[in-house]
């Protein structure tokens, strides 16, 4: 059941943003955004949140459709409104998180020619300490420890044991004090890489 919703998950947390603002960047069309009256992460942002709603609206309806008749048809433990909700914040986690994680990498195009090798990087990072390959509960004391201190596990792993009512309502406080604090670093890390990219930034052409 936890590899069955992890393409649900994927579809509402996964950020594709570093790809084609890195391009952008690297061809000299973010000229175009500096024009603009507002910045280009609030831009990337609602490019994000668009293709999130899109899926919430059009495939997720139907994928909890079907997890919900095989909970109800094979004897999983059930999915609750509960369940539902904090599942429902953990993603919103996973996603702000995922976003300035690869905003980050999409303004490494500052200085590297392609920015794919970190993109691929980052899948890695994913795969292995983010509940990708496997769940995080497998993983021994205190590697689960140290695991789950790093951001990483906030876009795949956290949504799928909330849904699944592996964490409850008395794990939400800590979450979330740890989710702020990585925002903070992610929010002032994405700041200061776009400064100095600027300061080096370059663009030519009619």
């Amino acid at each position: 059941m936890y590899f069955f919703n992890i393409p649900l998950i994927g579809a509402l947390t996964y950020i594709f943003i570093s790809d084609e603002l890195g391009n952008e960047i690297r061809m000299g069309e973010l000229s175009n955004y500096l024009l603009r009256p507002y910045s280009v992460a609030f831009e990337a942002l609602t490019r994000a949140v668009a293709s999130k709603l899109n899926n919430f609206i059009t495939t997720i309806p139907i994928y909890l459709l079907v997890i919900l008749y095989i909970t109800s048809s094979l004897h999983y433990p059930s999915i609750t409104l509960v369940s539902i909700g904090l599942f429902l914040i953990a993603i919103g986690m996973g996603f702000f998180l995922h976003f300035l994680f690869d905003l980050i990498i999409a303004y490494l195009a500052f200085w590297v020619v392609d920015v794919w090798s970190f993109v691929h990087f980052k899948k890695i990072v994913f795969l292995i300490f983010g509940g990708l390959m496997f769940p995080l509960d497998f993983l021994p004391a205190p590697l689960d420890k140290i695991f789950m201190l790093l951001p990483f596990h906030y876009v795949y792993y956290l949504p799928n044991a909330y849904l699944m009512g592996k964490r409850s309502f008395v794990n939400l406080g800590p979450d979330v004090g740890l989710f702020i604090i990585w925002m903070i670093i992610f929010f002032s890390l994405q700041r200061y890489v776009w400064s100095a990219g600027l300061k080096k930034y370059e663009a030519s052409g009619g």
